[in-house]
């Protein structure tokens, strides 16, 4: 057996803080500097205790990750999606680490489009990660996001599909979730210095004009994201914490509008909505702590019927609506 390894401590250095009127103190604030050398020397101490603990375990890493790359079938392709004219999908080939973005026109014998290849994007990084890749509704320009150092913050680019070219715009900041409302407008996400995304932005593609705030989140509790719905034809901002949210909506027809509320925040009730047809499907807890579905109008969302009522005996964990692109329409 080898000689036991003490973990290293990293040490404390005192700093408090004020937050929702209380003052906290964390002797180990600094760790969340990435550039602090204290941090640094830590995360190597760390490092080299793990090499230490698990060197005399090497040989059976190896033959553990041997067995399970024999049990994956490397090269392998998503199942194609339908997005207006083209079928989206991703591939894996054997030996590379990340996955090849394509497309394909719905017309005989189309040739493959390669939209993003991310084992290129990761080249000499250290790091790669890809939040989103999401082609605007006429299919010639996709809206991607990455993340080249680990921090989780990415950065958003556009690339022009229909001759290969990344356009020169690149904005820093952003998370997870963005929208496209026409074939040149995209809302993105932003984060605070908690990491918390907080503010919805809008862009217009190839403009110099500076973005446009839509909407921030002044209460810390909660995190902001933007989708579009299935049917193509409203965004939905979310706000959630871990026991309330908020839904707004927006028409895609008037992008340069406000965002309004289906519902105003309740504390403890958590709501989320999808569209189809003439109305706002929505998924609910209140009164129900295993959901329930209610419709509303489009024209009138403040009239809420139920659907499907709550059951003990089943959780109604998702709603989706019917895709647009069923009918051979874009997103």
């Amino acid at each position: 057996m080898p000689p036991e390894i003490d973990p290293p401590l990293a040490p404390k250095r005192a700093h408090s803080s004020q937050m929702f009127g209380e003052s906290i103190s964390d002797d180990w604030f600094y760790l969340r500097d990435r550039d602090d050398p204290a941090t640094i020397s830590y995360l190597k101490a760390e490092n080299d205790f793990t090499n230490q603990t698990m060197a005399p375990h090497a040989d059976l890493e190896t033959k553990i990750y041997e067995e399970m790359v024999a049990r994956i079938q490397e090269t392998d392709a998503s199942v194609p999606v339908r997005n207006g004219d083209f079928e989206y999908y991703t591939r894996m080939e054997k030996g590379l680490q990340y996955g090849i973005h394509c497309r394909h026109a719905l017309i005989a014998d189309a040739a493959e489009q390669i939209l993003l290849d991310c084992n290129e994007l990761a080249h000499g990084q250290a790091y790669f990660s890809l939040a989103y890749d999401l082609p605007s509704p006429d299919g010639r320009v996709l809206a991607y996001a990455v993340d080249d150092d680990g921090s989780e913050v990415y950065t958003l680019r556009f690339k022009d599909l229909t001759i290969g070219t990344v356009l020169p715009e690149a904005i820093p900041n952003v998370y997870y979730s963005g929208a496209w409302s026409d074939n040149a407008t995209f809302f993105y996400t932003t984060l605070d210095e908690t990491k918390r995304p907080y503010r919805l932005w809008r862009h217009r593609v190839g403009s110099s004009d500076a973005d446009v705030l839509v909407y921030e989140e002044s209460d810390g509790r909660f995190n902001i994201s933007i989708a579009r719905a299935r049917s193509g034809e409203f965004l939905f901002l979310t706000m959630d914490s871990h026991a309330t949210s908020e839904v707004r909506y927006l028409a895609v027809r008037d992008h340069l509008g406000e965002f309004r509320a289906l519902r105003p925040r309740v504390q403890d009730v958590e709501y989320y909505a999808e569209h189809q047809g003439r109305y706002f499907w929505i998924r609910t807890d209140e009164d129900a702590i295993n959901f329930r579905l209610l419709r509303a109008p489009v024209d009138d969302p403040t009239e809420w019927t139920e659907v499907l009522p709550h059951r003990e005996d089943v959780s109604i964990e998702d709603v989706d609506g019917r895709d647009r692109m069923l009918r051979g329409k874009p997103w």
